[in-house]
């Protein structure tokens, strides 16, 4: 049976550093306290269940919001409320090894809807989906990363215009792609300046300037059979 295909926009959500010098009790707390989080946030929008799917991913989560329809802006809205709420709990953790940031990717696309493994769950198959997981690997904590088409939906909004920048980066296989941030510095989890630099896989591109060429340096012995060569038709101008 042909696998069916549709618009999906994806949120891919993951914590940063999630097993580095943690136990797996502090592991299970902050699965559950991201868990919470985004089922808080998500709520607001009061989605149905049938436009919703959640891919967990082991260290995070990909909210995937299917065949989407207005308001045109909800996966972002989602994204920077998970931020927010993120970052409080950040501030608010007393256990050191509790504390946890987290990055974003955004991303669309038409992708396929899948069957998983087990038979009962919706999964998707398509560019959309792994480019939303490539730009989430290039984020740095509390950083938002989009893809091109997010950004084009995005920037005809005043809301959103000057938050945006582009970035260059480089993702598997060396492929170099142009990716999008958001940053707006009015909110607690975008205050720090640091949530803006670029990671070492990103750059922010630099205008092109047309550099003048060097002349071209003839060898010894071609350079000396030119000079003779205009000598020669010096001595028959008249």
């Amino acid at each position: 049976m042909a696998s069916q295909i549709t618009l999906v926009r994806y949120i891919f959500i993951d914590i940063v550093g999630f097993t580095l010098g943690r136990s797996v009790e502090a592991q299970v707390r902050i699965m559950e306290m991201l868990n919470r989080s985004v089922r808080q946030s998500v709520a607001v929008f009061e989605i149905e269940s049938s436009k919703l799917i959640y891919l967990p991913t082991g260290d995070g989560v990909c909210i995937c919001l299917v065949d989407p329809e207005a308001p045109l802006d909800f996966d972002i809205k989602i994204a920077i409320m998970m931020l927010e709420t993120v970052h409080a709990l950040w501030l608010a953790e007393t256990e050191e090894e509790c504390r946890f940031a987290i990055r974003i990717g955004l991303n669309e696309n038409h992708d396929n809807i899948v069957t998983d493994i087990g038979g009962q769950r919706r999964n998707f198959v398509g560019m959309g989906v792994n480019h939303a997981q490539r730009l989430m690997s290039m984020a740095a904590p509390f950083q938002l990363l989009m893809g091109p088409s997010v950004y084009q939906r995005l920037y005809q909004r005043r809301i959103y215009r000057p938050h945006l920048y582009p970035l260059h980066g480089i993702v598997k296989h060396g492929e170099k792609v142009l990716c999008y941030g958001y940053h707006d510095p009015g909110l607690a989890c975008f205050a720090s300046a640091s949530s803006r630099r670029p990671r070492a896989s990103l750059q922010e591109p630099s205008e092109e300037r047309s550099e003048p060429k060097a002349p071209v340096q003839l060898p010894i012995r071609a350079s000396e059979r030119a000079a003779r060569n205009v000598k020669l038709r010096n001595s028959f101008k008249i």
